[in-house]
């Protein structure tokens, strides 16, 4: 599959904005579904049924792609919702993706029409590069627009943020989005607790808060939760490994 520069949809610069780089192909799935988008028009699982085999998934094939590999196809898709176990799988140390830091606060907004999560990012907030578009030197200009992103939180929202917006240089302590346990698949899970710092506070999650997701809580629960999510990102980006998430886009 040849993804070649093209411009970019309604609602995202249409007609201003090109692909920054050729997007590396990405080969999808079993012999019976080559060329297909697989089941529910998911690049994320195969025609044959079920999740692809070990090393099809694109997730997984991510990882030698070089930075921003992913086609329009797959960022797309995994834009329309909020996939927060995604998120913790891409974020991790070894993957290829550019990350951007956020220079003021900014409200979070996904221009594409997909999925995100109401509120604002913060200073300083970190984000994975999901694609950079560049201003097309042969369509009009708009002052002050050189590029823009699409980049993903660490609770697995998508956002669309201008150049302006982000830097390159990495912060003395990065933020993050909130990642939140009880969103994450169990092997996600299961990966995570290999930290003993972050079993510790999974354990005075479920002391302090008791099951609760929602209403009122303690002020210990609620530091334990903050904890926690601290603690899950902390751990990833130290080098700890993720798994391909079992419920896939």
């Amino acid at each position: 599959m040849d993804v070649r520069p093209r411009r970019a949809r309604a609602g995202f610069g249409a007609g201003l904005w090109r692909y920054d780089h050729q997007l590396a192909p990405v080969e999808f799935g079993e012999a019976c579904d080559r060329g297909a988008e697989g089941v529910g028009g998911s690049p994320f699982r195969g025609r044959c049924g079920g999740p692809r085999r070990r090393g099809d998934h694109p997730a997984e094939r991510l990882r030698t792609k070089g930075p921003m590999p992913a086609s329009p196809a797959v960022v797309d898709h995994l834009c329309q919702d909020v996939r927060p176990s995604m998120a913790v799988y891409l974020f991790q140390k070894d993957q290829p993706w550019d990350r951007r830091y956020l220079r003021g606060k900014t409200e979070a907004i996904n221009a594409s029409g997909g999925a995100t999560r109401e509120g604002w990012l913060a200073f300083d907030e970190e984000v994975l590069v999901l694609q950079m578009k560049r201003a097309d030197p042969n369509g009009m200009q708009v002052s002050g627009a050189s590029e823009s992103y699409y980049a993903m939180r660490w609770d697995g929202s998508c956002v669309t943020l201008s150049g302006e917006e982000v830097t390159a240089t990495v912060p003395p302590s990065p933020k993050h989005a909130f990642v939140t346990w009880r969103f994450l698949d169990s092997n996600v899970k299961d990966a995570l607790e290999e930290s003993e710092s972050v079993k510790k506070w999974h354990r005075a999650r479920r002391k302090e808060c008791k099951g609760a997701t929602m209403g009122e809580v303690s002020k210990a629960c609620v530091k334990a939760d903050a904890e926690l999510s601290d603690a899950i990102v902390e751990y990833v980006r130290s080098g700890g490994k993720i798994p391909v998430p079992e419920n896939l886009p």
